[in-house]
């Protein structure tokens, strides 16, 4: 269980784990919000986070095994974030 999950047991209810969307085929990455304003001003970086965002949905969806803790798509993660791969590999 992730920690976005732990903490919600705090208080509430899990209704899906990270685990039970893996299987569904669906990798369980954050979901990103844009304010209308800063979309509207850079629709290109929009647009190009997006297309990132969807090419690698497609390379797990293709290969999920191939995402382990020495994989670049964790290590970038690691970088990117600071988090540690076992916090987001739930498999």
């Amino acid at each position: 269980m992730g920690p976005g999950a732990r903490k919600v047991k705090e208080t509430g209810t899990v209704l899906v784990t990270s685990t039970e969307v893996a299987k569904w085929g669906a990798p369980t990455f954050d979901a990103y919000i844009a304010l209308k304003g800063f979309a509207t001003q850079h629709p290109e970086f929009v647009a190009s986070f997006v297309r990132v965002t969807t090419d690698s949905y497609a390379r797990y969806r293709a290969n999920p095994a191939a995402w382990t803790a020495d994989s670049d798509e964790a290590k970038k993660i690691v970088k990117l974030t600071g988090v540690k791969p076992k916090t987001f590999l739930c498999c």
